[in-house]
């Protein structure tokens, strides 16, 4: 007839060092989780900030091109009128004439 073995104190010390094996291993993955955590925030605080740095620059490139097209257009514009006063060719209203039909009648 077969023998029930019962349990050695070397299984029992196996258990109880499994157990604490495995504990250590919890501590270990909950400090690991936790530094983690910490870089992976850290992180995505810098990316939005990159992100946003960039977004800011782009707006600000825009602006400043609309600023030097507006200002490019306005001298246009004022080099028309200084022109048209040193030809004498102003309306009554004092704009610059600059159709030719208009030029010939003045």
């Amino acid at each position: 007839a077969p023998q029930l073995r019962t349990p050695s104190s070397a299984s029992v010390h196996t258990d109880e060092t499994r157990e604490e094996a495995h504990n250590k291993l919890r501590a270990y993955e909950c400090a690991r989780r936790l530094s983690y955590q910490t870089k992976l925030s850290s992180s995505s605080i810098y990316w939005r900030s990159v992100r946003d740095l960039c977004h800011e620059s782009i707006a600000e490139t825009t602006r400043a091109e609309q600023m030097f097209k507006g200002c490019g257009h306005l001298n246009s514009v004022y080099a028309t009128f200084l022109q048209a006063s040193c030809d004498n060719l102003l309306d009554d209203q004092g704009l610059p004439v600059t159709d030719a039909r208009k030029k010939k009648k003045l």
